[in-house]
């Protein structure tokens, strides 16, 4: 008898302790589901350009294309090409001799080589679809851009 009211005693204890953690466990999910609602439902700071900034680009606009929808592809390609320069745009730096850089993913990046890197990305894309880059984003300019507007 003893020994099962000990028995019985050690299995209440591991009981209360899992409960203990389920229901800090439980407690973090709630959190954790509210961030995805403010993100997903009412929209998060970033928005439509995070998405697209983080996007990979090129299996994107290859499975468009193998799936015979070349337009979506290329409004895609397009909304990418805007985001990316524009992401540029929310927080430049001025380093004092005429340069602006701003902090991506955690690196400096200067204007030109991001305009660089990016044009890089999706020429190639853009020549696979048989289109060329609209006049508005091959020309795209920081100063316009950031000025639209205010004149």
């Amino acid at each position: 008898m003893e020994n099962s009211i000990t028995f019985i005693s050690i299995v209440l204890v591991i009981w209360g302790i899992l409960e203990i953690i389920l229901f800090f466990k439980v407690w973090m999910m709630t959190d954790n589901v509210e961030k995805l609602k403010n993100r997903f439902i009412e929209g998060s700071k970033g928005g439509e350009s995070e998405l697209f900034v983080n996007m990979d680009i090129i299996r994107s606009v290859r499975a468009l294309y193998y799936l015979n929808q070349k337009e979506e592809a290329y409004e895609l390609l397009n909304k990418y090409l805007y985001y990316k320069l524009a992401y540029f745009a929310q927080d430049p730096i001025s380093n004092g001799n005429g340069k602006e850089y701003t902090y991506i993913n955690g690196s400096i990046r200067y204007k030109e080589e991001w305009h660089d890197t990016v044009f890089k990305i999706v020429t190639p894309l853009y020549k696979e679809l048989g289109k060329d880059i609209p006049d508005n984003l091959l020309q795209f300019n920081y100063d316009d851009f950031l000025n639209f507007g205010k004149k």
